[in-house]
């Protein structure tokens, strides 16, 4: 049983690849052969199939690659620091060995802040950016809750949580705005190991990169939903300081903005990443 979407879009799978990057092996999903590459990253306690409603709306404009991120999904879990940087450090080389131009790329909430952290430090791979239910000063952008469970006894007490279904429905109750996560979805969250769930949402919640968004020099789209209970909206706003970016907020639409409101958000990724080429028409004289 596949999450809840709109009758207008249908689940395609997406082609399941695999890629060593930094000697760690990677599990992806890729879609299309033609167009923009588009490079596609999840958020904490997601995976590729986060984007499994977007890929295929995506061609032929461009060519789709979703990795389950290092420490998540059927990727490696390594030995690794799983802070922001250092995923930013291994989605670029990550996009080196797979593109010799720049890509497009589209992070969900924590990967909205790789994304970002990707395009400070390694411009050159960057075209342009979508930010999804973005992630930009960790320490305004969860609820009390949330930040708890980064204190070190608490987030120990925590793990254990990630195998019991009935905690699983208690810990992401606010992932969708009806609280009605697909059964997939949640175990998803249960495949991330302790280094990973915790290290990253210890430096998620640190991270700060509101200083340094006027340095990024790419269009950029923010796109948040404005029934959130994760994620505070207003991080939308913070995300709006990159110049000239534009923010489309969701009315009646959660976190997972992706799998909650593919009808509404699929499009706008669509046209802003590759936008439909009119056909020439000679003047009139």
């Amino acid at each position: 049983m596949m999450a809840l979407a709109s009758p207008a879009v249908r689940e395609h799978r997406m082609d399941r690849t695999s890629v060593v990057v930094q000697g760690i092996t990677a599990i992806c999903r890729e879609q299309g052969s033609a167009g923009r590459p588009l490079l596609l990253i999840h958020g904490w306690g997601a995976s590729a199939a986060m984007w499994r409603l977007l890929g295929p709306e995506m061609v032929p404009r461009a060519r789709c690659l979703a990795p389950d991120l290092p420490g998540w999904g059927d990727s490696d879990k390594p030995a690794a620091p799983y802070t922001i940087e250092w995923y930013a450090d291994w989605a670029a080389d990550l996009l080196r060995s797979k593109y010799a131009s720049a890509a497009a790329v589209a992070g969900h909430s924590m990967g909205a802040a790789i994304a970002l952290a990707l395009a400070l430090r390694h411009p050159e791979r960057v075209s342009r950016l979508v930010l999804v239910s973005p992630v930009v000063r960790g320490s305004d952008a969860f609820a009390r809750e949330t930040r708890l469970l980064a204190l070190p006894g608490l987030r120990q007490l925590a793990y254990p949580c990630t195998k019991s279904k009935r905690a699983l429905r208690f810990l992401t109750r606010n992932f969708r705005s009806d609280g009605k996560m697909d059964p997939s979805d949640l175990l998803l969250v249960a495949r991330g190991t302790y280094a990973s769930l915790s290290r990253s949402l210890v430096s998620l919640l640190a991270t700060d990169l509101v200083p340094r968004l006027p340095e990024i020099r790419v269009p950029a789209l923010v796109i948040a939903g404005g029934a959130d209970r994760l994620v505070a909206p207003v991080q939308a706003e913070l995300a709006g300081a990159i110049p000239g970016a534009r923010v489309e907020v969701l009315p009646g639409v959660g976190h997972w903005v992706p799998l909650e409101a593919p009808e509404r958000f699929n499009p706008l990724v669509r046209d802003f990443v590759s936008p439909a080429t009119r056909p020439f028409r000679p003047p009139q004289w």
